[in-house]
């Protein structure tokens, strides 16, 4: 009898994996559920017409990468994808074999975030997602347990999309909740279809799409927690990344209000901002399923662009150069290259490069000319302000990067996650990198030629360019 015990702890220790808990995993399209589902070894889709996918994964805690796997539950991938590690720290061209994608570091990567970028594979559908550890053994992926209810503000701010409440459970870093210009009183309700047991709560305060969003909104200071025979007070830090916070007294039923009692106050912007919320029941952190509301949004944009014929750009990438030339004798904008995607979400993507060239005479009548290479990635969100007449007008807004250099040759790459942030990191741009909040306002039209027309509505120097003629990526 000894030997069937012993035999059963060795087959129990042979088969049990190492675990990681993730509690953010989010993409920039979706048409089926959250991607949550590909961790669990479920089914998740993309829209079909979707290109340049973006599937973002937020572990709990760093932990040891040996090898990153997806695998196609449809077809086989036909162009390159992309694993990002920790935004931009590490950059890699994933294998193929059939329907699987992989790559295998040759040393073990410490990992606080993964992105696979899905580029012109259009129609992804994923069975699974993979990660193994340094001794090449499969982790098991932890993921949140889903659950029905709803959440309401007191006041939001606009545009609605880009703030609601629903979006605390989103995973997303560049769409948060944001109260409109208050902080003390203001009211966050959550009902919850089943009654549910809450031990503490993890919360990423503040706007953590960027240090700068960060410091310029409002965070909370401390909360006052009601619900039915319940009443307790937390206090969170001032802090980039995740805090968890355990209640005083454990809460128990489906009603459940969070009451702003003081706030760390912004730089400029009124009110506060929390990114991401999740709830511990004292076994597994739990959300309120937003799926509904990304939907609503995905379709309400998707009409939109439907409506004025511009529907094919959407979750696609159209590059162009600018139409004007802008230079004069003392020199000006020699060129302007453009890259922009628009996304059902909501969410925008943006890249320019420019040169612009001065010209100084000196005083012994010489010529000397002095250029100066400009790019800039810009991740955003997009409100639409006007859909008619064939016309799309744009407000386009969030974080901006721009590097200036004197070399045209030099590769300058930041996509990554837009021009995202790993934000349990502190980041110190280099010298020559400008980074802050932008907002513009764009029009997009068919041209009558062929392909697009982009205005720049302002003419700023954020976006370098008059008005840009695009198509399609090649």
């Amino acid at each position: 009898m000894i030997y069937k015990y012993l035999f059963l702890i060795l087959l129990f220790a042979l088969n049990c994996k190492k675990s990681i808990s993730i509690s953010m995993v989010t993409a920039t399209s979706m048409s089926n559920g959250l991607p949550f589902l590909a961790l669990e070894g479920n089914e998740w889709k993309a829209e079909e017409n979707a290109q340049y996918v973006k599937f973002h994964i937020y572990p709990d805690e760093p932990f040891l990468l040996s090898r990153v796997e997806v695998n196609s539950c449809k077809k086989e991938f036909v162009d390159k994808i992309e694993v990002f590690i920790n935004f931009d720290e590490v950059i890699r061209k994933l294998e193929f074999s059939g329907k699987k994608a992989f790559y295998d570091f040759p040393s073990p990567v410490t990992t606080r975030s993964v992105t696979f970028n899905f580029e012109k594979n259009q129609g992804v559908c994923l069975s699974s997602v993979k990660f193994f550890d340094e001794k090449k053994k499969e982790l098991a992926l932890k993921t949140p347990r889903v659950v029905e209810g709803s959440a309401t503000a007191s006041e939001t701010s606009a545009p609605e999309s880009s703030y609601h409440v629903m979006n605390l459970f989103d995973s997303r870093y560049e769409y948060a909740y944001a109260s409109k210009f208050g902080m003390k009183g203001v009211k966050i309700d959550f009902v919850f279809e089943k009654p549910q047991k809450i031990v503490a709560l993890k919360i990423w305060n503040g706007y953590q799409r960027s240090d700068v969003h960060c410091i310029d909104n409002g965070r909370v200071k401390s909360f006052l927690i009601k619900g039915e025979n319940y009443q307790e007070k937390i206090s969170l830090e001032d802090i980039m990344g995740q805090q968890t916070i355990t209640l005083p007294k454990v809460f128990e039923g489906k009603n459940l209000s969070l009451i702003v009692e003081e706030g760390f106050a912004g730089k400029n912007a009124k009110g506060f901002v929390i990114s991401e919320l999740r709830f511990f029941d004292g076994k597994e952190w739990f959300l309120i399923n937003p799926y509904n509301k990304i939907q609503e949004i995905a379709n309400t944009n998707t009409n939109k662009f439907s409506t004025v014929g511009l529907s094919e750009i959407m979750n696609k990438s159209i590059s162009g150069q600018d139409l004007l030339y802008t230079g004069d004798e003392t020199g000006g904008r020699d060129n302007s290259n453009w890259t922009f995607r628009f996304r059902s979400d909501g969410s925008m993507f943006l890249e320019g490069k420019t040169t612009r060239i001065d010209s100084i005479t000196s005083a012994e009548g010489i010529v000397v000319t002095h250029s100066e290479y400009r790019t800039i990635f810009g991740l955003g969100n997009y409100e639409i302000r006007n859909a008619e007449s064939e016309k799309l007008e744009l407000r386009i807004f969030g974080f901006l990067r721009e590097m200036k250099t004197e070399d045209s040759t030099e590769e300058i790459y930041g996509d990554c996650n837009g021009c995202g942030r790993d934000c349990n990191k502190v980041y110190v741009p280099d010298s020559g990198t400008t980074e802050k909040i932008f907002q513009e306002f764009i029009e997009i039209e068919k041209n009558p030629e062929g392909g697009y027309i982009i205005k720049n509505k302002k003419k700023t120097q954020n976006l370098d360019f008059d008005a840009l003629k695009m198509d399609f990526s090649i």
